[in-house]
């Protein structure tokens, strides 16, 4: 599902996307708008160097699939 069908989709049920940042708030997200899976992704920069990690969370069995790990600097 594309994030501006999801935003639609939750403006609708009156619930907002700022400041979901837990998985568990995802996972919430998730059965509101009908998924099975959902993308997280963290982004920081410690220094000089970003680092990314990408992780797939399924709702049905409530697990978390870490999927990459990335460090750039």
């Amino acid at each position: 599902m594309e994030r501006v069908l999801m935003k639609d989709i939750l403006k609708e049920q009156n619930v907002q996307l700022a400041g979901c940042t837990s998985n568990d708030c995802a996972v919430e997200v998730g059965k509101i708008v009908g998924v099975k899976q959902i993308i997280g992704r963290s982004i920081s920069k410690v220094g000089d160097v970003y680092s990314m990690f990408v992780r797939i969370i399924c709702l049905n069995i409530g697990e978390i699939w870490p999927v990459a790990s990335y460090d750039q600097q």
